[in-house]
């Protein structure tokens, strides 16, 4: 009996802890941002990609009076979203990359293969919330 018991708990378990990774993997996330990242706008914990768009680029149109771009992502990926300044020029770069600290090495490596003038990490952040 005692066996049967621990079975069934251990299956349940089993069942709860995918069901949480199933719901972490079906997070997004968006960042809207402006020329060269000068104002950027973040969201994430969104159901759908839809949600997150729409909140982000809300965000940014209220707040901003330049046009804005967006970029979304979901699951366990992140988005770095990096300023950078070459020839004089602004612009702006993004990485999305599964895990915080992968998408922040990933967009130091970029800027430093890439030989701009000057980067700007602005913000990474994840579809989970993470940043």
């Amino acid at each position: 009996m005692r066996h049967r018991v621990f079975f069934h708990l251990m299956a349940w378990a089993m069942l709860c802890a995918s069901a949480v990774t199933a719901e972490a993997q079906t997070k997004w996330g968006a960042v809207a941002y402006t020329a060269g990242a000068a104002a950027y706008y973040s969201q994430w914990n969104h159901n759908s990609e839809a949600e997150a768009y729409s909140a982000a680029m809300k965000r940014c149109t209220d707040q901003s009076r330049q046009r804005c771009e967006i970029q979304t992502f979901s699951g366990q990926n992140c988005l770095g979203l990096v300023a950078v300044v070459t020839n004089g020029k602004r612009g702006v770069y993004w990485t999305r990359d599964p895990g915080l600290r992968r998408t922040q090495t990933s967009a130091q490596t970029a800027c430093a293969r890439r030989g701009y003038d000057s980067c700007l990490i602005r913000t990474i952040v994840c579809a989970n919330g993470m940043h």
